[in-house]
């Protein structure tokens, strides 16, 4: 969100299916090799199944409030199940995105086909990264 206070993390996945599939997962995976302090953290993690499931839970509540406080401003959220979701700025997206940079927030604007653009990706973050977005959309939309 706010390059000043951002997190540091990493992405990883994997997939439990038969071989026919793992096989054709494997085949086609554009994905770059896994460092080992990534795959170490990974394990780590499955190892610790409940503090997971907690910063789920956490990041979830936080999307839920963070879309709260969008919607006040008149922007339309839609339901999730994760940290991120749709929301219909009430202007152009390109712009709303634009307007946002120059403040040091990166949201991506969605461009799809058949969607106007009115659509953009907000991510839940942290209590005060969220506030921050809140009030520099406050400033946009005056």
């Amino acid at each position: 969100m706010h390059k000043s206070r951002l997190e540091k993390g990493g992405r990883v996945g994997y997939a439990i299916a038969n071989r026919e599939l793992i096989d054709h997962l494997n085949g086609s995976n554009d994905a770059y090799p896994l460092a080992r302090t990534a795959e170490a953290a990974a394990i780590a993690s499955l190892e610790h199944l409940d503090k997971i499931r907690e910063r789920v839970k956490f990041l979830k509540n936080q999307a839920g409030d963070f879309a709260k406080s969008l919607q006040k401003l008149g922007i339309k959220t839609y339901p999730t199940e994760t940290f991120f979701f749709l929301g219909r700025v009430p202007m152009d997206a390109d712009e709303f995105a634009k307007a946002l940079s120059k403040r040091n927030i990166n949201i991506r604007p969605i461009h799809l086909e058949g969607m106007e653009n009115r659509f953009l990706k907000f991510a839940a973050s942290t209590t005060e990264n969220n506030r921050i977005v809140i009030e520099a959309i406050k400033e946009i939309l005056r």
